[in-house]
């Protein structure tokens, strides 16, 4: 390149515009490329949400089977009362605690997932 006494020829002007041209169009392409990532990104986060809430619902609903469940069980040992022979009464005992356990273990999901709605939710 020639000193800063000497003008600049016709070649430097178009080397040094020709790269001006270049960076801006590496601008223009990290400009886009950001754009569509931050787009991505939120599109995501949606399909997360609306995932996360169909899970929500699916939860909620099970824990009520669990519930009805576990009154049906309940209803059923309050109906045969003494009828039923000891061996039938642990049975009835060990299916209520495990649907106990169910229906908490399913309030517990129910909560995480709620929190991780409520953390990404606008």
């Amino acid at each position: 390149m020639a000193d800063n006494s000497e003008p600049a020829s016709k070649q430097e002007v178009q080397l040094l515009q020709t790269a001006v041209q270049v960076l801006q169009m590496a601008v223009q392409v990290l400009q886009k490329t950001e754009s569509a990532s931050q787009k991505d990104e939120q599109a995501q986060k949606k399909s997360f949400l609306e995932g996360a809430k169909i899970l929500y619902g699916t939860l909620e609903k099970l824990f009520f089977t669990w519930l009805v469940m576990l009154g049906s069980v309940a209803a059923f040992s309050w109906q045969k009362g003494a009828s039923l022979l000891p061996d039938d009464r642990n049975v009835v005992v060990v299916v209520m605690v495990v649907l106990f356990l169910l229906a908490f273990f399913n309030v517990l999901l129910m909560g995480r997932v709620l929190q991780r709605i409520k953390s990404c939710d606008p």
